[in-house]
């Protein structure tokens, strides 16, 4: 099994949802051996998996072929679970307890077409704090919440912008190399690379499954604050991001190991000896 796996898994449970993302992901049906091959989920378990998918009104099987499709019987579902809850909803308490650790400001923002939109702010208690007001606009790519968002985008979309922005593009591989290195994104007034001179901030993506991203987190402080432990404040907004992307179902499928494969291999031959191929 993956070491990392809960003691509590029920992996029965677990590979049903995996074969139900590879189906929604998919641009096509997909097969139980298309399946299997996307999941390294042995054959024959896919297949059964999607049958019981089928049964329960999830998948459906495309006219004429072996192939399926889910159905919007997910749609609905994830209807009513977004109609309860927004990603505020979601973030706040975390944020609120990330900006209690820091006694910084945070705040949670989202992409609108070429611009960062500012969704959500906790200040700092501060008398001398840094602020954006819910609402505010600024181009992306500027500031640490712009940057993480643009790293976030798509290829295609990040690719397109910054050939509309030649100065940032110059500044791109320093910006995506620090971010490689530390896992979030830096600006500091005092470096004269952004309108922000009183300005430090840190920020982040948060990632879904597919690995892009439409929001991102930030911490932001005056460049007076010569105390901040940048390594604590990293540490506790990767944590902080990593609970949101939870609570909103952005985690990635672990990989599996060499024992897990083996063990699916090993599965698969017990239920061939036993039953008729499928």
């Amino acid at each position: 099994m993956n070491q990392d796996a809960s003691p509590y898994r029920i992996q029965a449970v677990h590979d049903a949802f995996r074969v139900l993302e590879a189906l929604v992901k998919a641009s096509e049906p997909m097969t139980a051996m298309e399946v299997a091959a996307e999941t390294g989920i042995s054959r024959n378990r896919s297949f059964r998996l999607m049958k019981t998918m089928e049964e329960s009104g999830y998948i459906r099987s495309a006219a004429g072929s072996s192939a399926h499709r889910p159905t919007l019987k997910i749609f609905s579902l994830g209807q009513r679970v977004s109609s309860k809850l927004s990603i505020e909803d979601l973030a706040r308490p975390i944020l609120d307890r990330l900006r209690k650790e820091l006694n910084e400001t945070v705040y949670l923002t989202t992409r609108q077409g070429d611009d960062v939109v500012c969704l959500m702010t906790i200040e700092s208690m501060r008398t001398f704090r840094i602020t954006a007001r819910p609402g505010s606009r600024w181009p992306i790519g500027r500031g640490a919440a712009g940057a993480a968002l643009l790293l976030g985008s798509s290829e295609a979309y990040r690719s397109d912008y910054l050939d509309r922005q030649p100065q940032l593009r110059e500044r791109w591989p320093a910006i995506t190399e620090h971010f490689q290195r530390e896992g979030v994104t830096y600006v500091d007034g005092r470096d004269g690379r952004t309108t922000d001179e009183d300005v430090i901030a840190m920020g982040i993506p948060l990632r879904d499954s597919e690995g892009e991203s439409n929001f991102a987190i930030c911490v932001t402080w005056p460049v007076s604050r010569v105390e901040i432990d940048l390594a604590s404040l990293k540490e506790s907004l990767r944590s902080s991001a990593e609970e949101i992307e939870l609570e909103l179902g952005y985690r990635y499928v672990p990989a599996l190991v060499s024992s897990d494969i083996e063990n699916a291999a090993s599965e698969d031959r017990l239920i061939r000896s036993s039953d008729s191929p499928l």
